[in-house]
């Protein structure tokens, strides 16, 4: 690393900024040169006992230092700060990542973060894919797959795929892991963190793609991360709606502090709600259990999220077997709105009988223009077996205003997302969820104490009165599913 350093350096005699991480201590970020290390004719930046070593002072002045050990010195703000080689952890040199068509370049951030760069072989792209890899992976891996296996894919995207700021447990020096951080990151989240949370993974990426975004000039940034990079990609869309267009996580879960009701800044709501979210999970998981997908659904669904989908798949954890492409294409459409794709896939999607799809697809034929031929007569099909549904409801709410009522009318909202909207049912129930919620956070919250300390008679009695006395709240569907799968 040091002799690498010094080839660094050498190209120019401008101080070049560091990132050095020590043993103690939060990591500093700095400069060096060869004029302040007097590294002329040296080969390393190690500096050996004994060796008469010059250092020019803020007066302009040349100093000689020896130092007893073999030193490191970094120009931190207006001072001088020295270490012993020892304990250095790590030394970064920020670059950027060179932008060549069809040729996969490597950069590191200003924050410390690697990542790799993969432009189509077309030219350049406004739009990108960032990629975020599993526990102990490396993501160049995934880029890499990507090109070989969805080359298509690859072509219509800027690739970016980063590694968490943490090493993993590598299986040689030549396939260096990596992991990722998020678990205490709170960002604008009611919740607050612990001291240096806020500097985890989330905050890390999001700079890094916040600044390709400018450097680029991307028009559209989608998010898709396998296992811990799916935690983390629910994260980046959460509390980074405004970098990022839309997310696919695959193979993982929601933290809490990344649920929609954990969030009260409504410009940051409504934002959110504007984003596609596609979640991808294999029903033979045994690594991550589908239940965290379906958790994840039902907490995005309750909340209003109408571009939030469920994507199962049959396979297991596998980044290979899951229905990546599938899922990537699905945030395009949504986003974009290729007219002739979406007609299709909505076509398609009604002969499965998958009424939520179709609904969410001509929503967004509709924000392109008017619906004609036999797209607007897909429509008609659609609002007719909505109609019904809604006539049963409106049956339901005049003789059970309570329970059996909210039943209906999530089971109406979950298949006609959009179509659901243009009836009085949402306002009804949202004032009931005023009423229900406060109650319903406290004894969610009970439930996840109490399961920690495995006292599981109790909290399954946190779970009962959110079901019986709390059926608006955000937690009512997940708390019954629980309770009758336990």
């Amino acid at each position: 690393m040091l002799a690498i350093l010094c080839l660094c350096l050498a190209q120019e005699l401008a101080a070049v900024e560091v990132r050095l991480a020590v043993d103690s201590g939060p990591p500093l970020h700095g400069s060096v040169s060869l004029v302040d290390l007097g590294l002329a004719g040296k080969e390393a930046l190690e500096i050996l006992p004994g060796d008469p070593w010059h250092w020019r002072g803020r007066d302009g002045e040349w100093q000689e230092f020896s130092p007893p050990a073999p030193t490191l010195v970094l120009n931190h703000g207006s001072s001088l700060r020295v270490f012993p080689w020892e304990a250095v952890r790590e030394l970064v040199i920020p670059r950027p990542a060179s932008v060549v068509s069809g040729q996969l370049r490597f950069g590191i951030d200003p924050n410390g973060l690697r990542y790799s760069l993969r432009q189509p072989q077309h030219g350049p792209c406004d739009r990108a894919l960032l990629l975020l890899h599993g526990s102990n992976m490396n993501a160049e891996a995934y880029l890499r797959t990507v090109v070989q296996v969805w080359p298509e894919l690859a072509e219509r995207f800027v690739l970016v795929a980063v590694n968490g700021e943490q090493p993993g447990n590598s299986r040689s020096h030549l396939e260096p892991a990596y992991n990722y951080t998020y678990v205490n990151f709170m960002g604008r989240s009611r919740y607050r963190g612990y001291p240096g949370s806020e500097r985890e993974s989330p905050a890390l990426v999001a700079e890094l793609i916040a600044s390709l975004r400018e450097r680029l000039a991307l028009r559209q940034v989608l998010v898709s991360g396998h296992s811990q990079g799916a935690f983390l990609s629910f994260c980046l869309l959460m509390h980074f709606p405004e970098i990022f267009d839309g997310a696919a996580p695959l193979a993982g879960g929601l933290l809490v502090q990344c649920e929609p009701s954990a969030f009260d800044l409504p410009s940051l709501e409504k934002l959110q709600r504007a984003k596609p979210l596609v979640i991808v999970h294999g029903e033979n998981d045994s690594i991550v259990d589908f239940v965290m997908a379906e958790a994840a659904f039902e907490s995005f669904e309750a909340a209003g999220f109408p571009w939030v989908r469920l994507m199962a798949a049959g396979g297991g954890h596998s980044f290979m077997h899951l229905p990546f492409e599938e899922a990537i294409s699905w945030l395009e459409w949504m986003l974009d709105g290729d007219r002739l794709q979406l007609e299709s896939f909505a076509q398609k999607q009604w002969r499965r009988g998958e009424t939520r799809l179709v609904d969410q697809a001509l929503a967004r034929l509709e924000k392109e223009g008017r619906l004609s031929g036999p797209i607007a007569e897909l429509k008609q099909e659609l609002e007719r077996t909505a109609a019904e549904d809604f006539a049963e409801l409106r049956i339901a709410s005049g003789q059970h205003p309570d329970r059996p009522w909210v039943d209906l009318y999530l089971d109406c909202r979950e298949s006609f997302p959009h179509l659901i909207q243009t009836t009085e049912y949402p306002e009804i129930y949202s004032h009931l969820q005023n009423q229900h919620q406060i109650l319903a956070d406290h004894w969610f919250q009970e439930y996840r104490r109490l399961t920690q300390l495995q006292e599981t008679v109790e909290a399954r009695i946190q779970l009962s009165y959110i079901v019986d006395q709390a059926y608006a709240s955000t937690w009512y569907r997940m708390a019954k599913r629980w309770l009758k799968e336990e």
